[in-house]
């Protein structure tokens, strides 16, 4: 659900480099006090753009409070049945089943789709063709965020800026677990951390940068959300510790719909100058809304259906592949020269998820699954992840 979410604002962001009709990329333009909400009713904006602007980085944020809430079980558990952690074995799992897709798509986005002026993206082409090897060193050695943040976005391939975040945090993570004592404080402390450390780096000018480095590492501090994922660790501490009191309070029907329907409002109502901060509200909602839906027997049955596990083995590949998809149904769109319609938008949104989720699906039988299956060798823990 949260790769669909993804894939809807990516959509309306290649009609929007394409220029294919009408597009719902472009945010309000919101200042102030002013609401994405205002900016409707003042004509601004199209209703359904703040959701076109906001659902991609809904679905990101949701993935990292994920990543830290399954990450974090999986390690106290292994700690409680082993006595420690074995970072060689946490990081064969993470290797076996992050890269070979990450480089499968640095390998298409690098060598094999810029050669095809079919796949040419304005101005993001030309960056790429600008600072070849300097994106591609930073891609290979995991730090895509850190590339996105000093260039453009390389293009069909911008989305993995998430994965060098999910990468970093995966070497940093056991780290603390293995070293520390107290695993609840190590969480607690991250997250004030790196609060701390946005606020202090966000908020101020840094003389001794330059304008465009400067720019660069906001950017790059910006996109690093670990709290994010402390937060799903502080979920899955409440979990495996069996705290009865905070389950019982987060299992409620008013706390469980009041995180649902939070999400709306925020998109919505958030004034423009504490949108930033607007992520961790939203953390709080998903932790909520992934302990409901994945342990509380009274809802955890919508998710035990075979469709959604199998779209849960694929959303890896649904994530990575679906910007290739994106680029190729709409230019073919544009090529035919078929008219920009309701029912041809409908078809645009139709092809991009269905191609996305049979590629994917191919992707994992023929390649992903291979890998996984060595990941048996290195498990501590029963997992699925």
């Amino acid at each position: 659900m949260a790769a669909i979410l993804v894939v809807i604002t990516h959509i309306e962001l290649i009609k929007h480099h394409l220029k294919y009709g009408r597009h719902f990329w472009s945010f309000y333009q919101g200042s102030g006090w002013e609401t994405p909400i205002g900016s409707v009713i003042n004509n601004k904006a199209h209703w359904i753009s703040p959701f076109i602007a906001a659902a991609g980085p809904l679905g990101v944020v949701f993935f990292f409070v994920l990543s830290g809430f399954l990450i974090s079980y999986l390690l106290l558990a292994e700690k409680e049945k082993t006595g420690s952690i074995s970072l060689k074995s946490f990081y064969m799992r993470r290797i076996l089943r992050i890269w070979p897709l990450y480089f499968l798509i640095l390998l298409l986005g690098f060598f094999i789709l810029p050669n095809f002026g079919f796949f040419y993206i304005p101005f993001q082409s030309e960056s790429l063709s600008n600072h070849f090897w300097p994106n591609l060193l930073l891609y290979i050695f995991l730090v895509p965020n850190l590339a996105q943040a000093m260039y453009l976005p390389v293009p069909h391939i911008g989305q993995s800026w998430s994965i060098g975040v999910e990468e970093q945090f995966y070497i940093l993570w056991p780290l603390l677990f293995k070293l520390r004592k107290n695993i609840l404080n190590t969480m607690i402390y991250a997250f004030l951390f790196f609060v701390l450390i946005k606020v202090l780096f966000l908020s101020v000018d840094l003389d001794i940068l330059s304008n465009s480095t400067e720019e660069a590492v906001k950017q790059f501090l910006a996109a690093t959300k670990v709290e994010c994922m402390a937060l799903g660790a502080l979920a899955a501490y409440a979990l495996f510790k069996r705290k009865t009191k905070i389950l019982k309070l987060i299992y409620s029907d008013l706390v469980f719909f009041s995180g649902l329907i939070s999400i709306p409002m925020l998109i919505y109502f958030t004034p423009a100058f504490v949108q930033d901060a607007q992520h961790l509200i939203m953390s709080i909602s998903f932790m909520i809304i992934i302990l409901n839906l994945s342990t509380n027997k009274k809802y955890s049955r919508f998710l035990e259906k075979k469709v959604f596990s199998f779209l849960g083995k694929i959303s890896y590949g649904i994530y990575m592949y679906h910007f290739v998809i994106c680029t190729v149904v709409i230019k073919s769109f544009l090529i035919l020269n078929i008219p920009y319609n309701s029912w041809s938008q409908a078809l645009i949104y139709l092809l991009v998820i269905s191609l996305t989720v049979l590629i994917s699906w191919l992707s994992y039988d023929y390649l992903e699954k291979g890998f996984l299956r060595l990941k048996t060798t290195y498990q501590k823990v029963k997992s699925t992840s």
